[in-house]
C-alpha cells in the first residue's frame, strides 16, 4: 500500500514539475514598433539595435518586422477601427492584438536645437496594460546604437544600472571626441600656419649675405705655382642683392654685388720654394709689371709672403626654389664680372735684422661663375653654400690670380615683392 502511494505521489510531483517547467519556459511574444523620429518617420536602425538585446533574453520571442510585413493585410484589417497611427496605450493594445504580441516596445526620437537627441521608450504589457517608460538624452546621433541597447536592457529588466553605464560610456566617448576635435583643430591650425609660413618664406629672398672660406683648401689660386707659394688662405665675402624678381614659388632672377677680401700667406716650406724659384729665374732686376716674381735685395732674408686680394662683382643669379621640410631650398647659378685689386707683400729682414717689406700692386678685370644652395632656417634668416670660380689675369705675364672658393655663410632675407630694388624700393 505504501509503495502504491509513493508511486502515485511521485507521478503527481513529476507532472507538477513538468507543468511548472513548461510554464517557466513559456516564452512571451514581444514586438518592437519602429521608433518615430522627430514626428516625421521611423528609425529602423534603432529598432534593430534593440532587437539585438531582446534576443539575448530566453523568456521572449521577438516578432520581427518581416513577420509583421508578411501579415500586413490581415493586421490592417484588425486595426481598421483603431487610432493606430498614434503612440498611445489604446492603439498599442490594438497593434499587439493584431500581431498577437504579449508585449510591445515603442517610442520616439526627437532632435533638439543643440544637436542632441531625446529618446523616449516604453514597454506595454497586453494583459495587464501596465507599462513602464524612460526618457534619455543622447548627445550625438553616433551614440544611438549604445543608447538603443541600454534602453532595451532597462525596459526588460527595470535596472537603472544599464542607463548609468550608458551615461558613463557617453561621457567617455565625449572626452574622446573632445580630444579628437582638439587634435583636428591643432592639425588644421598647423596646416594653416605651415601654409602661411610657406607663403611668407617664398615671398622673401636674400638681401644681404656674409660668408667665409679658407678651411682645408676651400680657397685656391688658379695659377698652380703661385698657389704653392700661398698655402694658407682666409676669405671673407659679403653680398648685396640690388634687385630681385621672383614669382610666387620663389623662382626668378637676382642682380647681385659681391665684395670679397682674400688673404693668402706662406709657410716655411713655401718660402724656401719661392727662394729656389726666384734663383732659378736668375733675376737681375725687379719688374713691377710682372706678378709672382721678386728679386730680394742682397743682404735681406725673406721671411714671409703675403697676398691681399680685394674684389667686387656685379652679376646675375638664376634661382629655382622648392619647399621641403617646411623650409625653402633654392638652387642657383651665378654669372658676373669681377674687378680685383692685388697687393703682394714680401716680408724680409735686412742685414741689421730689421723688418723691411717690399710690395707690388696690380689690378685686373675678369669674370666669375658659380653654383650655390640656399636654405631658410626661418622666413628672415637662411644659410648658404656656394662654389664660385673666377678668371682675373694679373700683370703683364697674365697670371690668373683668381681661382675657386667654397663659401659658406648666413643670409638676411626680406621681401622681394615689397622691396625688389636695394631692399628699400
Amino acid at each position: 500500500m505504501i509503495k502504491k502511494i509513493s508511486i502515485v505521489l511521485l507521478s503527481v510531483m513529476t507532472v507538477f514539475c513538468s507543468v511548472s517547467y513548461a510554464a517557466k519556459v513559456q516564452k512571451k511574444n514581444i514586438f518592437i514598433k519602429p521608433f518615430t523620429v522627430d514626428g516625421k518617420g521611423v528609425s529602423m536602425d534603432f529598432t534593430d539595435y534593440m532587437s539585438e538585446v531582446i534576443v539575448e533574453y530566453e523568456e521572449y520571442n521577438l516578432i520581427s518586422e518581416e513577420d509583421v510585413s508578411a501579415q500586413k493585410s490581415a493586421i490592417e484589417g484588425k486595426m481598421a477601427s483603431s487610432s493606430s497611427d498614434v503612440d498611445n496605450d489604446a492603439s498599442m493594445k490594438a497593434l499587439m492584438e493584431a500581431v498577437d504580441s504579449d508585449s510591445i516596445i515603442f517610442g520616439t526620437i526627437d532632435k533638439n536645437d543643440d544637436g542632441s537627441l531625446t529618446v523616449m521608450g516604453r514597454i506595454l504589457d497586453r494583459k495587464t496594460g501596465i507599462g513602464k517608460g524612460k526618457t534619455i538624452k543622447v548627445k550625438r546621433a553616433r551614440y544611438l546604437d549604445i543608447a538603443a541597447r541600454a534602453l532595451a536592457h532597462y525596459l526588460i529588466t527595470k535596472k537603472d544600472s544599464y542607463l548609468d553605464e550608458l551615461k558613463e560610456d557617453m561621457e567617455d566617448k565625449e572626452k574622446g571626441v573632445a580630444k579628437a576635435e582638439k587634435k583636428r583643430r591643432n592639425t588644421l591650425l598647423g596646416i594653416e600656419s605651415d601654409f602661411e609660413g610657406q607663403n611668407e618664406t617664398v615671398a622673401k629672398s636674400p638681401f644681404i649675405r656674409v660668408g667665409y672660406s679658407g678651411i682645408g683648401g676651400s680657397s685656391y689660386i688658379n695659377d698652380k705655382k703661385v698657389n704653392e707659394y700661398y698655402p694658407k688662405a682666409q676669405v671673407l665675402s659679403a653680398d648685396l642683392f640690388v634687385y630681385r624678381s621672383r614669382d610666387i614659388v620663389g623662382d626668378g632672377v637676382d642682380i647681385y654685388s659681391k665684395f670679397m677680401y682674400k688673404k693668402f700667406s706662406s709657410d716655411d716650406a713655401s718660402v724656401e720654394k719661392f727662394k729656389t724659384d726666384m734663383t732659378a729665374l736668375n733675376l737681375t732686376t725687379n719688374n713691377e709689371k710682372l706678378a709672382g716674381q721678386y728679386l730680394i735685395p742682397s743682404g735681406n732674408t725673406l721671411k714671409e709672403l703675403e697676398m691681399i686680394q680685394k674684389s667686387i662683382d656685379i652679376g646675375f643669379r638664376f634661382v629655382g626654389t622648392s619647399y621641403f621640410l617646411n623650409e625653402a631650398w633654392s638652387l642657383y647659378m651665378m654669372f658676373g664680372g669681377r674687378y680685383m685689386q692685388v697687393t703682394e707683400t714680401y716680408k724680409t729682414t735686412n742685414s741689421m735684422l730689421l723688418p723691411e717689406d717690399f710690395k707690388k700692386n696690380f689690378t685686373g678685370i675678369g669674370g666669375v661663375a658659380g653654383l650655390g644652395l640656399e636654405v631658410t632656417i626661418n622666413r628672415y634668416m637662411g644659410l648658404f653654400a656656394e662654389v664660385n670660380a673666377g678668371y682675373v689675369p694679373i700683370g703683364d705675364n697674365k697670371l690668373n690670380y683668381d681661382g675657386y672658393q667654397l663659401i659658406v655663410g648666413a643670409t638676411l632675407r626680406n621681401s622681394h615683392t615689397e622691396y625688389p630694388f636695394l631692399g628699400i624700393l
